[in-house]
């Protein structure tokens, strides 16, 4: 049996339901200095059941560890969150979120979510 593929894209922080393979055309150019934190992240239930999908907070196109993850066993509407890990972000820094499903048909459907930006 062939291990399941990972199949993702990059969600548009300021566009509800934009999507994209091209990670480039939705990062955010980081201001100001501050912390990342806080993720949370609501699905409305359309995932093919015996999925799971993952949202990671990416800086500079490389994974944080600021991400949280549901199966689709879980079925229906719900949230899910990530509110004990911190990603320091610098200005210049480019921020992106990175959805990510394995197993299941790929639905890439768009979800709501939150994360906090504290200033140093």
């Amino acid at each position: 049996m062939a291990p399941e593929q990972s199949k993702f894209l990059f969600l548009d922080l300021l566009i509800r339901n934009a999507s994209t393979t091209l990670e480039s055309s939705v990062q955010i150019i980081t201001p100001v200095s501050g912390i990342l934190s806080n993720l949370f992240v609501g699905w409305d239930g359309n995932h093919g059941s015996g999925a799971t999908v993952t949202f990671t907070i990416r800086v500079n196109g490389i994974d944080s560890p600021l991400k949280t993850t549901y199966n689709t066993a879980l079925k229906g509407v719900g949230f899910v969150s990530n509110t004990s890990d911190e990603v320091n972000v610098n200005p210049g820094d480019l921020i992106s979120l990175k959805f990510t499903e394995i197993g299941g048909p790929f639905s890439g459907a768009a979800n709501s979510f939150s994360i906090s930006f504290y200033m140093k």
